[in-house]
């Protein structure tokens, strides 16, 4: 699988090659005469070999163009309006003007394109910040770091979940203590949905009136075949308030594809694969003496595929939680938290990110992190999260907002070409 995947990954850059080579042997009059026109169909096959790749055989939208700009929240603000795939085609065909520009040794003009780009969006970022109400709760961010080879031993089952409890139940630093903690997931490595006396131990040792959400597994029937999911759970007062069951599985890590024809074991834990869940889901919760909240939560992976509202629900913030431990001490964690924060953006809704070791962070609707743990850090933190959501066009529109922005795109690259051929003739 390790050999596997990466070569399926490593296919779309090959056929990114392969088209434009083609493309480029084949367009000399294009070259010559529409300039920018070319340069917008180069970028455009480039895009679409990274499209595709973040679609098919399931989907893998990691280290997208865009994310080049995650180094300051200010660069990735027009994702509120085209999306983490508009900013990359943006970001793509910049770098490739620029590049051509250099290659043909028009070295002031494409000093002027590689500085004007970033320049616009800085702007653009500067006066497009959306500050929420003070509509505000207390949230506890739980980060563990248990090593991936201990989180699934039943040695050190109870060893994990004291430490979990621990971590929870340490004074709060604020004036009001936690409303909602929030552990990552699979943090309870039970079937929680058939163990009711955990249910009942957390509310009895977590502080009363919180509410506790927690990544765990769940075992269900169905027409008569057992069926595994990757859940996550709110709690309280000893009962299960609400549960989501994860949708967009990790191939080869949760499940198999073509398992009949692919006799390969999954790269995580157990032999059976798991189940998908059916919809994406908001759940409301009654916090004491305050009106409801709207939650929208999703699991690990999930969390890198753009999507947009769900038609008529609005929720307050974003959950999503997380293992990460079995990226080790790679770039994964970063990469991962970093795709996290662009969906905060696109849907102009803050988003509390929990891993389990990895980097657990608060992210305002901006993109921006507004509180953090390192990787390899066992940690928590309390944090008075301002909900609510400043609706962008991404969020209502989706990638309709993509499709009219390369339209717009072509348009104003065919317009100076034909200018520029008028001129010239004249």
């Amino acid at each position: 699988i390790l050999i596997l995947f990466p070569v399926l990954m490593g296919s779309f850059y090959g056929l990114l090659g392969f088209l434009v080579s083609l493309f480029n042997k084949n367009t000399n009059l294009l070259k010559k005469k529409f300039f920018f026109t070319h340069i917008f169909f180069l970028s455009l096959i480039i895009f679409t070999c990274e499209f595709l790749r973040s679609h098919i055989f399931g989907g893998f939208p990691w280290n997208l163009s865009a994310h080049i700009w995650s180094f300051s929240h200010l660069f990735i603000s027009p994702a509120k309006v085209i999306g983490a795939h508009g900013l990359s085609f943006l970001t793509i065909y910049w770098i490739t003007l620029t590049c051509v520009f250099f290659y043909l040794k028009k070295y002031k003009r494409s000093l002027v394109f590689s500085l004007l780009f970033p320049a616009l969006i800085f702007l653009y970022g500067l006066s497009n910040q959306n500050n929420l109400n003070d509509n505000s709760l207390t949230v506890r961010v739980v980060q563990p770091s248990i090593p991936q080879k201990l989180k699934w031993s039943p040695n050190h089952q109870k060893q994990n979940f004291e430490k979990l409890i621990s971590l929870s139940t340490i004074p709060s630093n604020k004036i009001k203590k936690p409303e909602i903690i929030i552990w990552p997931e699979s943090a309870i490595p039970y079937y929680l949905n058939q163990s009711p006396e955990i249910v009942q131990s957390l509310s009895e040792r977590l502080l009363s009136n919180t509410y506790l959400i927690t990544g765990s597994l769940k075992r269900e029937t169905i027409d008569d075949e057992v069926k595994i999911f990757n859940s996550l759970y709110v709690i309280k007062d000893g009962t299960i308030v609400e549960s989501y069951d994860k949708i967009k599985l990790v191939p080869f890590g949760e499940f198999i594809p073509l398992r009949s024809f692919l006799p390969f074991k999954k790269m995580t834990s157990g032999n059976t694969d798991f189940s998908a869940g059916l919809e994406r889901k908001v759940f409301n919760i009654k916090l004491l003496g305050r009106k409801e909240i709207s939650i929208e939560p999703s699991i690990c992976y999930e969390g890198i595929f753009p999507v947009k509202d769900i038609v008529n629900f609005r929720p307050d913030f974003l959950i999503n939680i997380t293992n990460d431990a079995w990226f080790g001490k790679t770039t994964g964690p970063t990469q991962h938290l970093i795709a996290n924060r662009f969906r905060a953006v696109e849907r102009g809704i803050p988003l509390v990110r929990v891993a389990n070791n990895g980097i657990s962070a608060i992210i305002d609707n901006n993109g921006k992190i507004i509180k953090n743990i390192d990787l390899d850090k066992s940690d928590y933190f309390d944090v008075d999260l301002k909900v609510g959501f400043s609706e962008t066009y991404y969020s209502k529109f989706g990638n309709l907002s993509l499709i009219f922005m390369i339209s717009f795109i072509l348009f104003f690259s065919f317009v100076p070409d034909k200018l520029i051929i008028f001129i010239r003739k004249e």
